[in-house]
């Protein structure tokens, strides 16, 4: 990771994948874009291998699976408030007043509809992944201006293929050989695959979008 000390405004993603898709879509903003990997481990990397000033603002920006059954399949959130499941929350200093949510961060891979539907009932969270929580209270110790944007890749009542979560290593890469094996062990992955790639372009899209809008002018901060 390189050191952006010299810059306002830096964006991370836990995935190549999703720092691609930003990267296209906010071409000519050229905002900083880093990828620490995916879960808690991945934000452990980013505090250990960044040094970005207090002050500075500070987007986590992705993909996430839905919780909401009025949010659909590409539709990307900017967070109110970011929770857990042992009941902690964290509000960002960067919110809008309107497309806002509620993030939950689950340290297990939701697959299910089933597993979906506890985690909004436990939780009340609108979508649902494994970095906001811990990112968030990184940047409150940094003393980052931040928010959370993510995209719905799956919503509430996709489930996702089993094993999913292995398909990219520490660093946020896509690992092919992962996924063949997933294919050949369950072919049907296979028939979900073009469905699901392009409802997570579409979401990171959408993404691009909102963090345009937030870092132009449609932002609140408190």
């Amino acid at each position: 990771m390189q050191d952006v000390a010299s810059t306002t405004t830096t964006i991370i993603t836990p995935l190549a994948f999703e720092a691609g898709r930003i990267r296209m879509n906010t071409r000519p903003h050229q905002w900083p874009l880093l990828v620490c990997g995916p879960g808690r481990r991945g934000i452990g990397r980013l505090e250990d291998r960044c040094d970005i000033p207090a002050g500075h603002v500070v987007i986590l920006a992705g993909l996430a699976g839905g919780l909401n059954p009025d949010l659909p399949a590409g539709h990307a959130l900017l967070a109110d408030a970011v929770v857990d499941v042992h009941g902690r929350e964290r509000i960002p200093p960067l919110r809008s007043e309107n497309g806002g949510g509620i993030i939950c961060t689950h340290d297990e891979l939701c697959d299910t509809p089933e597993s979906k539907a506890r985690l909004r009932e436990m939780t009340g969270g609108d979508v649902v992944d494994m970095e906001s929580i811990h990112f968030a209270n990184l940047a409150e110790e940094r003393g980052w201006t931040w928010g959370v944007i993510r995209g719905i890749s799956d919503d509430h009542a996709t489930p996702l293929p089993r094993g999913c979560d292995a398909w990219t290593d520490d660093g946020g890469r896509t690992r092919p050989w992962s996924i063949a094996r997933s294919i050949l062990s369950s072919p049907g992955i296979a028939m979900q695959l073009p469905g699901l790639k392009r409802c997570a372009g579409r979401a990171m899209d959408s993404v691009g979008t909102r963090l345009i809008g937030l870092l132009a002018s449609d932002v609140a901060t408190t």
